[in-house]
């Protein structure tokens, strides 16, 4: 799959609509950042081409980003940041399942 080719006419302001196009396709995550989908971004050219300050905004808004109760939990313990458990959907056992050996 290819996608698709956004071409800038300015070397230092990202253009409006490439700045919506990109919040619009932000990748983001409930609980687990592990599980997400992320975006690649390719910039062709150098800074005279595309400005240093724009190819930091663009990297940033394709950054992954905790959304939902995971955007709530910003700045609490663990910065953020899901702490280890079981995948998205799957509670984590807090007591031994039977069958099984403590």
């Amino acid at each position: 799959m290819w996608g698709p080719l956004l071409i800038m006419d300015t070397t230092d302001a990202l253009p409006p609509e490439l700045r919506s196009f990109l919040l619009d396709i932000k990748p983001g995550y409930e609980t687990d950042p592990t599980r997400a989908v992320y975006n690649h971004i390719w910039l062709m050219g150098d800074a005279t081409a595309i400005g240093g300050q724009v190819q930091a905004e663009i990297d940033e808004l394709a950054e992954l980003a905790p959304i939902g109760a995971a955007a709530g939990r910003q700045g609490a313990s663990g910065g953020g940041i899901a702490q280890p458990g079981g995948p998205e959907g799957e509670p984590t056992p807090t007591t031994p399942q039977s069958g099984k050996k403590k």
